[in-house]
């Protein structure tokens, strides 16, 4: 718009035409720009400038000096006024004004434009500010009162202004939006998913989308007039719904999902979720809004999920009654069953009869609820019956009362091995036991009976004060307890007897030593004679008790006629024969004709007394036969076996007899050709790994590898201390059995701790060892691993792992190869050559303080550096036939090799497991494989995860660049402080090895201009 004739001719007099002037413009700018031209016109002021501050963002200045623009500075420093401008005060009629002084200081340009005076008027209303009227002054001399009322005056008008261009903005604005929202609403309701209704309060549809008119199966020019209560019916034709519909509708409360039935125009039905609210205006007569919503296969979903969930429960229901009494029935056996074991436990600890039959009884009032539980033991050699052990809440029988057999009712069931109930003690003849039973007041009783081998030997012994007390479970569960009891007490009764043939062949060994040490007194010449004899004596004494003891032979008892007493379970296993048939029977059964004839002339010259011995005969003295070999016995079966014998005899009390100890040496010398067989195989599977491709165990022809084959070499055969380094599983403990196998210490032990998995308040212990009493659960005292490893080698994995307090200890037994248990004062020297494995940065440790410097340079004197199997790819296909062949044999399955795709998979791979990773993953496949080769599909990792997509660079190519770069600046030199390896951070042979494997050769990089 062109505004110069708004700086003509315009004085104050015109102020009211300038304001009619200010009607005609929609723009700030412009009548800013008025503004200005109608100061300058007045002259007002010889620096005219209006600041508008109407959107938030930077000031706008509109202005002039004189009739030139406003320098950029002079614009800067206006703009920094709306915050130094008179206060928003005042009203429309006198404008909020004040002068302000120029200063160079403060206001460099204006100062430099020649301004001495501001005049700053506020542009705004009673409660709204636009912005600055600026009117600058060149002379000394101020604006005049006149001056200032014209421009307050202009203010005013310039505020109105901007008021009314503001207001009829937002107006605009606003209908803009109300325009916007009617369209969108329309458009919303005609394509609503859902069924819209515009109803009037008296229910006559106004207005309805084509969602209603499908749903009501009418057009929606046929739906406009008609009753939208008319649609709705109840069930059987009630009307309850539709006058609910008209209530609502007409005082215009809302109905929020309200499902009900209509009749569609076609007098169908459907079920629809109903929802009315009236429309949003002041009147009572504004139209409701009906939603509906179509669930009618919903409804009929639901009452088939009704009938369904009824049928469920009752399913349920029954079920749970069931398993609810199996359960129940479940816990109850589970308690027996735990309580019987906890019997078992306490039986086993127990020594003699009387303590077996104490801890049952105590026991067995926790499975069967009764008042008294005693265990009897039938004597039938001294004709009377002994009470082991009595748990009674009254006096009854005391334990260890002896009485005559016949005062115990020993019925015919008992005697065939069956429970006895005893519910009327009337009708059991009265002896001393039955009436103090029922003195006692006891009503009921179980006697359950001991059998030993079909044998009654005592009784298990339950009363209770009620009549017919116990259920058929409990008599279950004593049944289960007596059969454990007779079996506890039969094998005490044994090892009574054992202790007992010990405890007299000791008296007849004392016996016989002190005869030896009377003939020593008389006859000094046979000095050598009795020593012998003496020998002979201690070692049959020391073998019989290894024998009766351990049972490791097969041990038969005898008596002079042959026939068998004792048969014992390694006699059971060599012989093909349970001890139940063995014994009674006669030995000739089990021996070849010569060997029966052996034993039968050895009982008999020890019943005459003689003593014999032929030359080229088994070893045959007085009192014992020993066939090392040359013998044959005979299973039940009827096989003739190897055996080596020895006979002696037992004296026992009454009769004589002869204990029979046999080893089938034919498995002997089996088990020595399998040794033979597995040694030739050990030989060549050591063989076979130390091949071309192997060191030891440990695979690989790269040339990381080779260097670390190398070291292993030099340093295996020293007792230098090695640090071996590299990522977990890439091998560290088989370099150490390596270094272990291939040095002097080959054939001592070799001994592996893991730092890492060693608690830290128990980790001294278990290095150094501890004495009796060193702290909490110290019960004896225990050798360290530095003991153990005495004379050979003691390999410390995780080293980086041990606390400082350790580091400490362990740095001395490095230096001076001694320490002392933990709780102890003596010192303990040992010769253990260390080695010591990490996967950890030690030298970073070191510099954190977590790690001992002077142990890190103690243990790092001869370092091997593992390199991970990324670095070494070549490896990757001989690791894995090595894997496969390995794992092939242990499963027993013909894998005979790995397809290309498979090898082409595994080495695409990172490998962030290492070697230990891939072996994992072959022994996988060669489980997975269903034919005689590896495929792809059978690796649990995919091509995808072994190679990048052609879009994105690959790892491989990025490692080549950044390795090239390198050379560049390095101008092909790789070791060396100026070198490419210490430019990137890594060993000079891990870059090598790189470099060899990506295919870089340095030579082609000499001369490339490097630093």
């Amino acid at each position: 718009m062109d505004l110069s004739h708004y700086t003509s001719d315009l004085d104050p007099s015109a102020l009211l035409g300038f304001g009619s002037a200010l009607t005609l413009l929609d723009d700030p700018a412009e009548v800013g720009r008025l503004l200005t031209g109608a100061l300058r016109s007045m002259e007002l002021a010889d620096l005219q400038a209006v600041v508008l501050d109407l959107d938030g963002a930077s000031p706008e200045v509109v202005g002039s000096l004189g009739a030139t623009p406003l320098p950029d500075p002079v614009v800067d420093e206006l703009r920094a006024l709306r915050a130094e401008g008179p206060p928003d005060e005042g009203g429309v009629g006198r404008p909020a004004q004040q002068r302000m002084e120029v200063q160079e200081a403060d206001h460099p340009a204006l100062a430099e434009v020649g301004m001495h005076h501001l005049r700053v008027v506020r542009l705004g209303t009673i409660d709204k500010t636009f912005g600055l009227l600026v009117a600058g002054r060149e002379g000394a001399q101020g604006h005049t009162p006149l001056q200032v009322s014209t421009l307050q005056m202009l203010s005013a008008q310039v505020a109105l202004a901007l008021h009314r261009i503001q207001l009829d903005r937002a107006r605009a604005a606003q209908e803009e939006a109300l325009r916007e929202s009617e369209a969108r609403y329309r458009a919303l309701y005609e394509n609503a998913p859902v069924a819209y209704v515009s109803v009037t309060p008296e229910g006559t549809v106004r207005m309805a989308n084509e969602r209603a008119a499908a749903l009501l199966g009418a057009s929606t020019e046929a739906l406009e007039g008609r009753s939208m209560p008319g649609f709705c019916r109840g069930e059987g034709g009630a009307d309850a719904a539709a006058q609910r519909l008209e209530t609502h509708l007409q005082a215009g409360r809302p109905l929020h999902d309200e499902e009900v039935v209509l009749c569609r125009a076609d007098g169908e039905s459907v079920w629809v979720s109903l929802t009315m609210r009236p429309l949003p205006r002041e009147d009572e007569a504004a139209d409701r809004l009906v939603m509906m919503i179509d669930i009618t296969e919903r409804k009929e979903a639901e009452a088939a999920l009704r009938e369904a969930r009824d049928a469920l429960e009752e399913r349920v229901e029954a079920r749970t009654a069931e398993l609810e009494r199996t359960n129940a029935h479940l816990e109850r056996q589970t308690e027996r069953l735990a309580a019987l074991r906890e019997i078992d436990r306490a039986i086993l600890a127990a020594e003699s009869p009387p303590e077996i039959a104490s801890v049952a009884a105590a026991r067995a009032r926790d499975l069967v609820s009764c008042e008294r539980v005693s265990v009897a033991l039938f004597e039938y050699e001294h004709d009377q019956v002994r009470v082991l052990s009595a748990q009674q809440d009254r006096t009854v029988l005391e334990p260890g009362e002896v009485f005559p057999l016949a005062a115990f009712p020993i019925t015919d069931r008992l005697r065939a091995g069956k429970v006895e109930f005893l519910t009327d003690y009337e009708e059991v003849p009265d002896t001393v036991i039955t009436e103090r039973l029922q003195t006692a007041g006891l009503r009921s009783s179980l006697v359950v009976p001991m059998t030993v081998d079909g044998d009654l030997i005592g009784t298990l012994n339950l009363g209770a004060l009620d009549a017919d007390a116990f259920t058929d479970a409990e008599r279950r569960v004593a049944t289960d307890l007596a059969d454990h009891l007779s079996i506890a007490i039969r094998q005490a009764r044994l090892l009574e007897a054992v202790q007992q043939q010990r405890e007299q062949l000791e008296v007849r060994v004392q016996e016989r030593t002190a005869e030896l040490r009377e003939a020593n007194a008389t006859l000094k010449e046979e000095v050598s004679e009795r020593k012998r004899a003496e020998r002979a004596l201690r070692k049959s004494r020391e073998r019989l008790t290894r024998i009766i003891d351990s049972a490791i032979d097969a041990i038969i008892s005898v008596q002079p006629s042959l026939e068998i007493t004792l048969f014992n379970a390694a006699a059971e296993s060599i012989f093909r024969c349970r001890a139940d048939e063995a014994e009674g029977q006669s030995l000739d059964a089990f021996l070849t004709d010569p060997f029966e004839a052996l034993v039968r002339r050895h009982i008999e010259r020890h019943q005459r007394g003689e003593v014999e011995e032929g030359e080229g005969a088994p070893r045959e003295g007085g009192r014992y036969l020993a066939a090392p070999e040359g013998l044959e016995a005979r299973r039940a079966d009827g096989e003739v076996f190897s055996v080596e014998a020895t006979l002696c005899p037992v004296q026992l009390p009454g009769a004589d007899q002869y204990l029979l100890i046999l080893r089938d040496i034919d498995e002997l010398k089996q088990v020595e050709a399998e040794l033979e067989q597995l040694e030739s195989e050990r030989s060549y599977l050591q063989s076979e790994l130390r091949s071309e491709h192997n060191f030891d165990e440990i695979v690989g022809t790269s040339p990381p590898m080779q260097e670390v084959f190398s070291a292993i070499e030099q340093v295996a055969d020293t007792d230098t201390t090695v640090l071996i380094t590299g990522e977990t599983g890439t091998g560290k403990e088989l370099v150490a059995r390596a270094l272990h196998d291939r040095s002097a210490r080959a054939d001592q032990v070799f001994v592996k701790v893991n730092c890492a998995a060693l608690p830290g308040d128990l980790i001294e212990s278990e290095l150094f060892g501890h004495e009796k009493g060193a702290f909490t659960g110290a019960t004896e005292r225990r050798e360290g691993r530095f003991e153990l490893a005495d004379g050979g080698t003691l390999l410390l994995d995780e080293i980086g792992e041990l606390p400082p307090e350790t580091q400490a200890k362990l740095l001395r037994v490095l230096q001076h190869q001694e320490f002392e248990r933990v709780g102890g004062s003596e010192t303990i020297e040992v010769d253990t050559r260390i080695l010591a494995a990490t996967n950890r940065d030690l030298e970073a440790a070191v510099e954190n303080g977590a790690f001992r410097s002077d142990l890190y340079y103690r243990l790092n004197i001869f370092p091997i550096e593992l390199p991970p199997l990324r670095d070494r790819t070549g490896d990757i296909p001989l690791l894995a036939e090595h894997f496969r062949e390995l794992f092939a044999q242990r499963t027993g399955k013909d894998v005979q090799g790995i397809r290309p795709g498979a090898l082409a998979v595994l080495e695409g791979y990172d490998w962030p497991g290492n070697v230990r990773e891939l072996a994992n993953i072959i022994e996988r496949a060669v489980i997975l494989a269903s034919d005689t080769h590896i495929r792809a599909e059978h690796l649990s990792i995919s091509a995808e995860e072994g190679t990048t997509s052609s879009s994105f660079d690959t790892l491989e190519e990025v490692q080549r660049r950044h390795i090239e770069r390198a050379l560049e600046r390095t101008d092909g030199v790789v070791g060396g402080e100026e070198g490419a390896a210490q430019l990137l951070d890594i060993k000079r042979t891990t870059l090598l090895s790189r470099m060899d494997r990506l295919g870089i050769d340095p030579g082609a990089f000499r001369g490339t201009g490097g630093p």
